[in-house]
């Protein structure tokens, strides 16, 4: 059996499609547990709602802790043999278990990835599954596109994956945090020994702009550096391969917030922080430059940053306007 974990906060809006893309999978022996943590408006009423309809469906009230708390219960409390997360403002393909499911088993994986497809509106194209691409990685290879060793693709989502039990053990998410995906699923991949991907998009991210997460600079965001630095204390007994992965990242941070607030141009509001992330990525230049595993188009940006902010951040927002006008023509 599968367990599904869903938290729940204030989603009246996005609830329904959430939760109807679920229980209308091809894919039929899970749990569905819903994990309302102290929802103010409807999304408590349509949640229980579903589990007098539908008896997979489990839900838990409790008082808000937040996103990580609500993931941490759920899995505490589930029974399947496999774990998945869906955050409730999204919705997944119809065959989204079935194929992930499909793929744990066939290459007896510890982890079973597919697509994720950010998306503005609900409309769906299915002709993106015509070519499937399936690839077959060990630990450390996968290690390495979580660490982005040269490479730019994000993929340490904790959802768009199922989730041998074994694997989730010691996966916890950390309190309070954003970008707690980050540091979870580096618990999983951990305990991993070989991971499946399957390039059908399947999991449907809506681009939530009232999300905190989805704010180009913020306070918040500055919780990245604290997860890197979890993830880097937890690489203390991994190999040293592992270790300089994870300091790389944690100076990493330090610039990617940097561009963060560029873009959002927000540099007097935060000025405090700045300065803080502009003397931490000075300190750990060298680091940067001479890393491996750092792209040479990153390392402009951290050389550029380093030596002239100002003309560095109108460039950032420059070039950031350029391919948004892009991509929208």
């Amino acid at each position: 059996m599968l367990s599904i974990i869903v938290p729940v906060y204030n989603e009246k809006k996005y609830i329904r499609q959430c939760l109807d893309s679920i229980l209308n999978q091809t894919y039929m022996d899970f749990e569905l547990i819903l994990i309302d943590d102290g929802s103010k408006d409807n999304s408590s009423y349509i949640c229980d709602e579903y589990a007098l309809k539908d008896n997979r469906v489990k839900v838990i009230h409790k008082n808000n802790e937040g996103l990580s708390a609500a993931r941490n219960l759920g899995l505490k409390i589930s029974k399947g043999e496999f774990i998945s997360f869906i955050d409730s403002d999204d919705w997944i393909a119809k065959d989204m278990f079935q194929i992930l499911m499909n793929n744990i088993v066939k290459y007896k994986a510890d982890i079973s990835c597919g697509q994720i497809v950010r998306k503005n509106s609900d409309v769906i194209n299915d002709d993106n599954k015509a070519f499937k691409d399936i690839k077959i990685y060990n630990r450390n290879e996968y290690a390495k596109l979580f660490f982005k060793v040269n490479s730019r693709k994000t993929i340490h989502y904790a959802v768009n994956k199922v989730y041998k039990r074994d694997v989730v053990r010691n996966m916890k998410f950390p309190n309070g945090l954003i970008n707690e995906d980050v540091e979870g699923f580096f618990y999983a991949l951990k305990n991993a020994k070989k991971i499946v991907t399957d390039s059908s998009a399947i999991y449907y991210y809506r681009n939530n702009g009232e999300s905190i997460s989805s704010e180009m600079f913020s306070k918040k965001q500055m919780d990245l550096i604290t997860v890197w630095n979890h993830v880097n204390d937890a690489c203390s007994n991994e190999s040293y391969t592992w270790q300089s992965y994870a300091r790389i990242n944690c100076a990493r941070a330090y610039m990617g917030l940097l561009v963060r607030l560029a873009i959002s141009h927000k540099e007097n509001k935060y000025k405090k922080e700045k300065d803080y992330l502009l003397r931490c990525l000075k300190r750990n230049e060298k680091k940067l430059l001479f890393s491996d595993i750092l792209p040479v188009e990153r390392k402009m940006i951290v050389w550029a940053l380093c030596r002239n902010y100002l003309i560095t951040s109108y460039l950032i927002r420059g070039l950031y306007k350029l391919k948004r006008n892009l991509n929208i023509a």
